[in-house]
């Protein structure tokens, strides 16, 4: 009887294992740590404790290329689809600053959400966004398990999602000769449309993972920073009730690829006095201007045919000032 006990025992931890090493080993392919053709050759865990260290070390996870439980349930929580390893070229993010943006089939909460996720983004980058009903840039879309792209009806998508938990969405890179890039939610999560942090704890932020999404449509890929929002694991909120918004890391990130933001500065020229331009000290000769109008524009003065050596020229902003020798 014990002996038929062990067996029983002994046939369902080595079926759970295999279950974990095929689900460990296509997790690993997915998110970019193992390469597929490599999969096939895959029999124990030692031949995948390489890339097990190196997604437990990404992860601050115990690095000790086993297949253990922390590991598991790491890989077993909510992600984004996207790889978290990425062939980098000159041309993954937009050459232009000016994109625009669609959601397709979306309620007007999911909308709401979108627009926010887009103004986060613009308010730490030189990029301007715009809602755009056709032809958009940046293509939105709920989509489940295996799916089609949103564009290319015809096409299937070549990412799967699977349902509620694991995989919560996934985006396309800017890409050359790539006209629009794609986010594809997962439709079955049990999505919180909410604009602040105080997520409910059996939701997932449909705010925070679009953000994270629209960070890899505009050239951003994973960070390993906890508190970042390209962070591929989705984490609950840290700051309850604050409004949403990116780390330093993130904005570090996109400022590289697209710079700050441009503010721009009033370039008018103040109206000027009747008869010369800004009230100076004792000391200096103000360069004298028309006194045919109060509006008149300053004249042009040559200063090569200023013929007395002996004057120091200072420059203060648009004024020109002469300062006599004598006088200093």
């Amino acid at each position: 009887m014990l002996a038929a006990v062990l067996l029983l025992y002994t046939i369902s931890y080595v079926s759970s294992l295999s279950t974990d090493m095929e689900f460990a080993t296509d997790f690993l392919v997915r998110y970019g740590y193992l390469k597929a053709d490599q999969q096939s050759n895959v029999d124990s865990v030692s031949d995948i404790s390489l890339p097990l260290m190196t997604f437990q070390e990404n992860y601050n996870l115990t690095v000790d290329g086993l297949l253990n439980v922390e590991t598991l349930n790491k890989m077993k929580s909510r992600w984004c689809g996207n790889e978290d390893f990425v062939a980098y070229n000159a041309f993954t993010r937009w050459n232009k600053t000016q994109l625009t943006w669609r959601f397709a089939m979306a309620a007007p909460d999911m909308l709401a959400a979108a627009n926010q996720a887009f103004a986060i983004w613009e308010k730490h980058s030189n990029l301007k966004f715009t809602y755009k009903p056709r032809n958009a840039d940046i293509v939105i879309g709920m989509k489940y398990l295996k799916h089609r792209c949103i564009v290319n009806k015809t096409a299937y998508c070549p990412y799967d999602l699977d349902g509620q938990g694991a995989v919560l969405a996934h985006a396309y890179y800017p890409r050359p000769g790539r006209q629009v890039t794609e986010i594809h939610m997962d439709y079955y999560e049990n999505w919180y449309y909410g604009n602040k942090s105080d997520v409910p704890h059996d939701h997932t932020g449909f705010l925070q993972v679009l953000t994270h999404e629209i960070g890899h449509t505009l050239g951003l890929a994973h960070s390993f920073e906890t508190d970042s929002v390209m962070y591929a694991h989705y984490r609950e909120p840290l700051n309850v009730g604050d409004e949403f918004d990116l780390t330093t890391d993130d904005i570090m990130g996109i400022q590289h690829l697209y710079s700050k933001p441009i503010t721009t500065t009033d370039t008018s020229t103040p109206t000027t006095s009747a008869t010369t331009t800004p009230v100076t000290s004792a000391t200096s000769t103000p360069i004298t201007t028309s006194t045919s109008s109060s509006t008149t524009t300053p004249t042009n003065i040559d200063l090569c045919k200023v013929k007395n050596g002996n004057h120091m020229f200072l420059v203060s902003g648009k004024n020109i000032y002469i300062v006599n020798d004598n006088l200093m």
